[in-house]
């Protein structure tokens, strides 16, 4: 070995040497400097359950933590933050100490189904508003067995008492409902529809580039989910296209188009989606214009398309022309409504009741819970759509098969001696009985 060799071996032997000795030195002076601190007492311990986090970081100041880190220092669920500096440079960790009131008793358990924890996901909702003095000894009288039983996918159910969080040690119950998701796991068949979806909506949806006068910004094909239908049919794919546009005088063009499925549907269902914009939103009434591809129903700077069982919305804050905006769609999607269509409000509202009671009677005899309750989402549509006196939103929430029974035999009943008295109330933005 020459001289040099041994020289420039020397070298970088001398060179790993300091680096390692640097390294030590950084690891020996590992600091920590508390950013925000809470006084816990003796019997806080028995209430809450202590955890902690580490997250990497790279702030130099602890000034920077704290604008970093607001929403969580000072948060009631905060216990302890802790920058951590092994690096003359910068923080390179912050440790989070958090509190979570602990569990006060366990008032239900039932074990759930292999079939069903496959299908759906298991999730930690919040149960029933419970009030701030309310006892765990009321809590399980009135939330025990019985209640969750009729409830779908319901796996746990704890007391915990929130009041701790200020001192109230006992008070302040909350229900923590550990239970299955709605939403489905999607199985590798409707995985692949939706990848079909997605291919259809592509080639046969969307626009996808310039077109009558318009320049292409964005094009997106997306399956939003796996939903039920009203009648609790599914679930069913609901697929939706998002594309924007350069007006041509200027301005942008958002349109968006949703689909349930493939087919297409009556005349009553197509004008959905433009009754109900008109009822909920309080929009003018919507105007019908005859286009050479079909019709368009506006309102303001919306419009709807209808078109198979698809919805097309197109929106713009610009002057551009429902013409125009209907060009961009004409070849692809002509609108499928009669060309003597019927745009009677009342006629149509009278129609849709009669479906609504129809939807309730096939969903009898409500012997089993399912994973939405469609009686009631029937029931509260019912109110929505006409005024019953003496029926609010969400009565058939939480009540028993009985009780939902009874509740649309009494709206039947008192559609059926007022249905032809009913008209369309402007005010109310539903059918009413004239007083």
């Amino acid at each position: 070995m020459t001289r040099n060799a041994r020289v420039t071996i020397g070298l970088k032997l001398v060179m790993c040497a300091a680096s390692f000795a640097l390294w030590m030195s950084r690891v020996g002076l590992c600091v920590e400097e508390a950013i925000f601190e809470r006084k816990m007492s003796d019997e806080d311990a028995m209430y809450f359950v202590i955890e902690s986090h580490e997250e990497n970081t790279s702030f130099r100041t602890i000034e920077e933590i704290k604008a970093a880190y607001k929403h969580i220092i000072g948060s009631q669920w905060t216990v302890r933050v802790v920058a951590i500096r092994e690096d003359a440079d910068q923080f390179i960790r912050i440790r989070i100490t958090t509190r979570e009131v602990k569990p006060a008793a366990t008032i239900y358990h039932r074990e759930l189904t292999e079939d069903e924890l496959k299908r759906y996901p298991l999730t930690r909702t919040v149960g029933p508003s419970l009030p701030y003095d309310m006892t765990l000894e009321e809590v399980e009288a009135g939330y025990g067995k019985d209640y969750w039983d009729y409830e779908w996918g319901v796996q746990k159910v704890e007391v915990l008492f929130n009041g701790a969080l200020k001192g109230d040690y006992g008070k302040g119950p909350r229900l923590r409902v550990f239970r299955l998701s709605i939403c489905p796991i999607k199985t590798e068949a409707e995985k692949k529809q939706d990848e079909e979806w997605i291919k259809m909506a592509k080639e046969k949806l969307a626009v996808g580039k310039d077109a009558a006068g318009f320049g292409m910004m964005d094009s997106k094909c997306k399956v939003v989910a796996h939903w039920q239908d009203a009648r609790g049919d599914g679930p069913i794919p609901y697929g939706l296209v998002e594309e924007r546009f350069h007006a041509p005088r200027g301005g942008e063009v958002i349109t968006s188009i949703d689909q349930w499925a493939d087919d297409s549907v009556p005349e009553h269902e197509l004008l959905r989606s433009v009754m109900n914009l008109q009822a909920t939103a309080g929009y003018a009434p919507f105007k019908v214009k005859k286009m050479a591809p079909g019709h368009v129903l506006t309102s303001g700077d919306i419009v709807i398309y209808p078109s198979g069982n698809c919805d097309i919305y197109l929106q713009s804050n610009y002057a551009c022309s429902t013409s125009q905006i209907a060009r961009l769609y004409a070849d692809r999607l002509p609108s499928t409504l009669p060309k003597d269509i019927d745009l009677d409000i009342t006629k149509w509202y009278r129609e849709e009741v009669e479906q609504i009671l129809g939807r309730l009677k096939d969903l009898a005899p409500l012997d089993k819970p399912t994973p939405l309750d469609l009686f009631n989402w029937n029931l509260n549509e019912l109110i929505y759509t006409v005024r019953l006196p003496g029926f609010n939103v969400d009565d058939g929430a939480k009540a028993r098969a009985a009780k939902k029974l009874e509740l649309y035999g009494k709206a039947a009943a008192w559609w059926q001696e007022n249905k032809d008295k009913a008209v369309w109330n402007k005010e109310l933005r539903k059918l009413a009985v004239p007083e």
